[in-house]
């Protein structure tokens, strides 16, 4: 019996942010469980070019999703997930799918492999994104703006089909509720015709738990409106309802001409945000494909909700979650009583551990005890460039130069001294030669007068000069303390920013709030020997891979997934889909991560699942490292 008690639910966003590369969220009833992105349209262009004569142009477009909505700057893992499928959503397998990512060299996200990879019997590829932070050209721009994905293919004939996809970014993990909160877009038409078409476009609002938040304002917008003419039937912002979705009807008319082939060969692409108390909390972009003629259209969809709640069972062994299933027509007509075959496929799988709390503290001192051995050593060099600074800054103006002028001057002062009194004494000799009426001595004493006079008027002219000359040594010696000074300075500043550097380091080291948990994941590249760990719960209680349900009036189904666990969080399934409408096939397809209970996840006891039943040989996450760098 599985146990009533739920446990409280655990934010996946948030989890997901911290977790780099754990690839997976979780919810506020979860860890490591994913939104489960749905379906979106594709764009697809009629290309000239003929690759293949014999080929015949297919009418496939590509859905794109992610396991999580949002990177972190300080350095992230995301798993993009790219399904190409046909007009009623059934996966093409063996077809190459190449994803792009707009300005890789500076954003420093890059892709783990081959960015081409040959989708599976589902239609799948799946692409591993890493964010390192050490090259992002400018974080700030990546903040505002996100990165834009974009995937393509290209059929025998030369047409191409593309999709695009926005991942955002942020500086930090979110902690408030509304923070978490992203965007889905999806249409009902992957294609509109060039001939003048329609399409309704889905907006979900989303909350960090995977479940639709209502009565959130969402805008839809088309770009570059003015010039393809594609608009909005009515206000381009809408309250989301009950569940989340905000609908919006775009109108492409009749388009011919230089504007036809550019809608053609471009798409067209639509941007939606989620705002709150004027501040953008989500972006999500989608991109319609166009076409020359009649395309054949998917006669209905299905779509997929979570309950975001997570049952253990009464022996704690197993975890089941419910969810429900919508069957509509293309004008979203419920369809009811329409029988509808789920199965579960094996997406992705890893090995890794789970690291307690209490080992990520210890991690933590481990880290931090060589750079507080750093800071101590700058503090240490500081204080010994300041004392060399303080020094120069007290250091009288001297040099050889000034002492020589100094000397000079004090030789030359006491020579007009020495002068001076010998001109007293010949001044006495006149006088007493003058009352002697002594004409000889008379002669003499003045000739002496007049030799000392103009001996002291040459040593004043010298101390004249040598005063110049020293004012003028003083002056260059100033200038050239100052320019001492001013480099000590600078080598200083240079040693003040080094400490304040690691003072941040350690402080953003000290200050990272720990998950209860954190997930070291390692994606297994070989997994054909690796049985599905989940199943559907059948009306008497057996779990199997494949189940037919039927629609209620309202076109809805529930159903339950159970699963060990012990495979929580190393798990990823996809949920495929499939009914028979006017003869022909409907599919669509569920990304599904194996989640678990937030009380689980925080308990500082050990957990089944605390080790990947696929092993451990996975590099430990170090959350630290980043923000050491």
């Amino acid at each position: 019996m599985i146990n009533k008690q739920l446990s409280t639910k655990l934010s996946v966003l948030t989890l997901a942010l911290v977790l780099a590369g754990c690839g997976g969220g979780g919810s506020d009833g979860y860890y490591n469980n994913g939104t489960g992105s749905p379906s979106t349209g594709g764009d697809s262009t009629d290309g000239e070019t003929v690759t293949n004569p014999d080929a015949v142009p297919t009418n496939y477009h590509i859905l794109m999703s992610s396991d999580k909505p949002k990177l972190l700057v300080t350095g992230d893992t995301v798993v993009v997930t790219v399904k190409l499928v046909d007009v009623n959503g059934g996966g093409v397998s063996d077809q190459p799918v190449t994803l792009a990512i707009d300005n890789t060299q500076s954003n420093g996200i890059t892709i783990d492999g081959s960015s081409t990879v040959i989708t599976d019997s589902n239609g799948n590829a799946i692409f591993n994104l890493s964010l390192d932070p050490s090259n992002i050209l400018n974080s700030r721009d990546l903040i505002a703006n996100g990165v834009n994905l974009s995937a393509t293919f290209k059929d025998g004939t030369g047409k191409i089909t593309s999709q695009a996809r926005k991942l955002e970014v942020i500086e930090s993990i979110p902690t408030s509720e509304i923070a978490q909160y992203h965007l889905e877009v999806t249409s009902n038409k992957p294609t509109l015709v060039i001939t003048g078409d329609n399409a309704t476009i889905t907006v979900k609002a989303i909350d960090g738990n995977g479940g639709g938040v209502a009565d959130q304002d969402v805008t839809l917008s088309v770009i570059n409106t003015k010039n393809n003419r594609v608009t909005i039937l009515g206000s381009s912002v809408k309250k989301t309802d009950a569940d989340g979705n905000a609908q919006y009807s775009i109108t492409l008319p009749r388009t011919e001409g230089t504007l036809a082939d550019t809608l053609i060969k471009s798409g067209i692409i639509l941007n939606a945000t989620i705002s709150s108390a004027n501040e953008k909390l989500s972006e999500q972009t989608l991109k319609l494909n166009v076409s020359k003629g009649h395309v054949e259209q998917p006669i209905g969809n299905i779509t997929f909700g979570k309950s975001s709640e997570l049952e253990k069972s009464s022996d704690a062994l197993y975890y089941r979650e419910a969810l429900s299933a919508h069957v509509v027509d293309i004008n979203g007509n419920p369809l009811s009583n329409y029988k509808v075959t789920m199965n579960i496929d094996l997406l992705r799988a890893g090995s890794g551990v789970f690291t307690t709390k209490e080992k990520l503290q210890d991690l933590r001192n481990q880290r931090l005890i060589p750079v507080r051995n750093q800071l101590l050593q700058e503090n240490s060099n500081l204080r010994q460039q300041e004392a060399i600074l303080t020094n120069l800054q007290n250091a009288p103006i001297q040099s050889t130069a000034i002492s020589n002028l100094e000397n000079s001057i004090r030789t030359t002062q006491q020579s007009i001294r020495s002068a001076r009194i010998s001109l007293a004494d010949a001044n006495t000799a006149l006088a007493l030669a003058q009352n002697a009426e002594d004409e000889v001595r008379i002669k003499a004493a003045q000739a002496s007068i007049a030799t000392i006079q103009g001996r002291i008027n040459v040593l004043n002219i010298q101390l004249e000069e040598l005063n110049d000359d020293l004012s003028r040594a003083i002056s260059a010696e100033n200038n050239a303390k100052q320019q001492r000074v001013n480099q000590q300075q600078t080598v200083v500043n240079q040693f003040k920013n080094q400490v304040q550097q690691t003072q941040d380091r350690i402080s953003n080291v000290e200050k990272l709030e720990l998950p209860s948990r954190l997930q070291s994941y390692c994606e297994l590249s070989n997994k054909s020997n690796i049985q599905l760990a989940t199943g559907f719960v059948d009306p008497t209680g057996n779990i199997t891979p494949s189940f037919t349900y039927t629609t209620d009036a309202t076109g809805k189904f529930n159903f339950s997934v159970q699963y060990l666990r012990q495979y929580a969080g190393w798990q990823t399934v996809e949920f495929r889909a499939q009914t028979n409408v006017s003869a022909k096939n409907i599919n669509s397809s569920f990304v599904y991560t194996l989640g678990l209970l937030k009380d689980d996840f925080d308990a500082e006891t050990g957990q089944p699942f605390d080790s990947s039943p696929y092993g451990n040989n996975c590099v430990q996450v170090d959350p630290f490292m980043p923000l050491l760098q």
